[in-house]
């Protein structure tokens, strides 16, 4: 995949519309596995339910966010920050963004409560469980080799490095469809766990590419790039 200066000097006016960030993640999901393993991925595709697939290999991969309720009401309202008009409704706003721990800087930007792994460990766990249910349905559509990639827009505590497989293996364990593989992408790259073979790997993305990606993304959720364009191939 070649990132072009088309994508990499993208700059948005705006912050992404929140009925956008579905298909914006799952849109630099399939980015970030095309760069990180183009030819393995060649053939893979956007699409619905399963998120991406591969028909000819038949692969399919769910694509999920770990963003817990709190994170989410955290976003909606610091994107609808930017977008009401009244001092009113800003104010209504920023309380949100205050209860829920999180401070607004004065360059518009916004800084997180304190995370420890224990945390992002709940994160990722629960987040895994809650598409188990996925399994068995993709199976009866007729793919063979069904991933779980998980959204982790933050960066990887080492303890979730070293520890997220055994996490998830306990996590499936008693289920009788199982994902074969999953992977974990955050800020600077992927985590990947082959379930079948206990392979374990993690792939670093350069800051300027992994922001590129986030990019291509964005503009493929927004219509700006087609899932004909060149760039996916």
């Amino acid at each position: 995949m070649e990132l072009n200066d088309r994508i990499r000097n993208r700059h948005f006016g705006c912050v992404l519309d929140s009925h956008f960030w579905k298909t914006s993640n799952e849109y630099t999901a399939l980015a970030c596995l095309k760069y990180c393993f183009g030819e393995k991925y060649r053939r893979l595709r956007k699409a619905e339910a399963p998120d991406l697939q591969d028909a000819e290999n038949s692969v399919a991969i769910e694509v999920t966010d770990s963003v817990t309720p709190n994170d989410a009401q955290t976003i909606g309202e610091f994107t609808k920050l930017s977008q009401v008009n009244s001092e009113k409704q800003k104010e209504k706003c920023r309380e949100k963004i205050s209860r829920n721990g999180a401070r607004l800087l004065v360059d518009g930007m916004m800084a997180w409560p304190s995370r420890g792994p224990e945390t992002e460990k709940r994160e990722i766990i629960n987040t895994f469980v809650q598409k188990l249910s996925k399994i068995s349905k993709y199976r009866k559509m007729g793919f063979a080799n069904i991933g779980l990639l998980i959204y982790h827009e933050k960066p990887a505590f080492p303890e979730t490095i070293d520890n997220f497989p055994k996490w998830l293996i306990d996590a499936q364990k008693d289920c009788a469809d199982k994902y074969d593989f999953v992977y974990i992408l955050h800020v600077e790259g992927f985590l990947f766990y082959d379930f079948a073979s206990g392979e374990k790997s993690e792939v670093v993305i350069p800051r300027e590419d992994r922001l590129a990606l986030g990019n291509l993304g964005r503009m493929a959720a927004e219509g700006e790039v087609k899932d004909d364009d060149p760039v996916w191939l």
